[in-house]
């Protein structure tokens, strides 16, 4: 695909969603316009990273992502435990 057809698909499908956005008289879901982002700043980001990182943490807690009996890992894991 040439520069020149990106361009123009990019451009269909821009005027595609302004055209959606006019009918529905609601501004689309996804990506906020240029009005409506706004930069955060350090304190903000960090504490969005944590807040992300917390949330991962407590669905997905470091003891229940590969468990493992005193037999070795259960059935049907990835791949089988090293022969030494």
């Amino acid at each position: 695909m040439t520069p020149e057809e990106r361009q123009a698909r990019r451009e269909a499908r821009r005027q595609w969603l302004d055209s959606r956005q006019a009918e529905t008289g609601l501004p689309m879901a996804g990506i906020p316009g240029p009005d409506d982002r706004r930069r955060l700043s350090p304190e903000e980001r960090q504490r969005l990273r944590r807040d992300v990182h917390e949330a991962g943490r407590e669905f997905y807690p470091r003891d229940s992502r590969r468990p493992e009996g005193p037999e070795g890992p259960p059935p049907g894991s990835a791949r089988p435990p090293r022969q030494p």
